[in-house]
């Protein structure tokens, strides 16, 4: 046995203690070591939970943008799709003389603008209003209210001419125009509709 140990128990012996100061000692260090692992353990522990709830809520967020996103492309392509389908309807109801067709894609207001228009050629001016969609460019879609509403505008090259409705004889030479249009649209009882439409500039092309 070293000199040290001896002492210790001698030391012990002489005040009654149980065990030696050395042991005591080594037995400290390794409570205390062992404290640090735990409380190291658990900061750690508190780390992870920390990350992990703002790794989930960054997530919830990129979701929510992302469906938000998909959400205004989808309405974007029923918008354009709804704009394109107007204007092809259109041409068939001034062929026809008759806006029926255009019911279920426009408002109520919208409706009797057509309607007007082609009773005024019809029995007014005794003459069909005859019309051919060459081209459309949907240049931008801005949605609004919640997606509820939205602005459209357009660029479009039409042909259009006049026959009389008696001879069916041409009343003057086709005209090929380019408009720059735009269009009011409102979501109205689950269906895309168009509203107003308002041409805000025109001009003479080549056909």
């Amino acid at each position: 046995m070293s000199n040290n140990n001896s002492a210790d128990l001698n030391v012990a012996a002489a005040t009654g203690d149980k065990e030696p100061q050395s042991v005591r000692e080594s037995v400290k260090k390794r409570n205390g070591r062992a404290r640090w692992r735990l409380t190291r353990m658990v900061l750690l522990a508190v780390v992870l939970f920390v990350g992990l709830a703002l790794a989930e809520d960054n997530v919830e967020k990129y979701l929510k943008a992302r469906e938000k996103r998909d959400q205004g492309v989808r309405v974007r392509e029923e918008i354009t799709l709804l704009v394109k389908k107007y204007n092809r309807t259109l041409v068939l109801a001034y062929d026809s003389n008759n806006p029926t067709a255009m019911t279920k894609l426009v408002t109520p207001d919208e409706l009797r603008r057509i309607d007007t228009y082609i009773v005024y050629n019809h029995y007014e001016r005794v003459q069909a209003l005859k019309t051919d969609l060459l081209d459309i460019q949907i240049k931008s879609v801005k949605l609004a209210k919640k997606n509820k509403r939205a602005k459209v505008r357009t660029s479009e090259k039409w042909t259009y001419w006049y026959v009389d409705r008696k001879t069916k004889k041409l009343v003057n030479p086709r005209k090929h125009v380019r408009y720059t249009v735009t269009y009011g649209v409102e979501k109205n009882g689950g269906s895309w509709r168009v509203g107003k439409v308002t041409v805000d500039s025109d001009k003479a092309v080549k056909p």
